[in-house]
């Protein structure tokens, strides 16, 4: 990361799940702020009705690129943290969201010299569609 734009870079990784990732897309944006970018990197090969929303989106804050060769999940995420500006950076995975809040907190930090932030608390997720290369359906019920 050689430029830093924003304060808070929003990471998304994503592969044919448009379902869910754009009304994710779209509650990060709803914030409003100007602090705020949007990355995601997709490697959709479906109809990808993301990238036909993407390409209509007028918001500079969203960084969209769309990947037409199959990727790993982790070189599809790296590739997307590759792409984030903020000197702050969220990842967050395609179904999920932030709270607003998460501005407040990043100029916090910010002002109290702290570099990494992270929960105490461990989430737990169920993806009942979920399907890699190598496992099948072995991950769909956890993370």
């Amino acid at each position: 990361m050689s430029n830093v734009d924003y304060l808070v870079s929003i990471v998304i990784a994503t592969h044919n799940r448009s379902k869910y990732a754009i009304p994710c897309i779209e509650s990060l944006l709803s914030i409003g702020s100007s602090e705020i970018q949007v990355v995601v990197h997709d490697t959709s090969n479906d109809v990808c009705e993301l990238a036909a929303w993407a390409g209509q989106s007028a918001d500079s804050r969203l960084i969209y690129v769309h990947w037409a060769d199959r990727l790993s999940m982790t070189e599809n995420h790296e590739r997307a943290l590759k792409l984030a500006t903020g000197e702050y950076i969220c990842l967050i995975g395609d179904d999920d969201t932030v709270s607003s809040y998460i501005i407040d907190i990043a100029n916090y930090a910010k002002k109290q010299n702290i570099k990494m932030l992270t929960p105490k608390v461990k989430a737990a997720y169920y993806w009942p569609d979920f399907r890699t290369k190598n496992y099948g359906a072995a991950h769909a019920g956890r993370i």
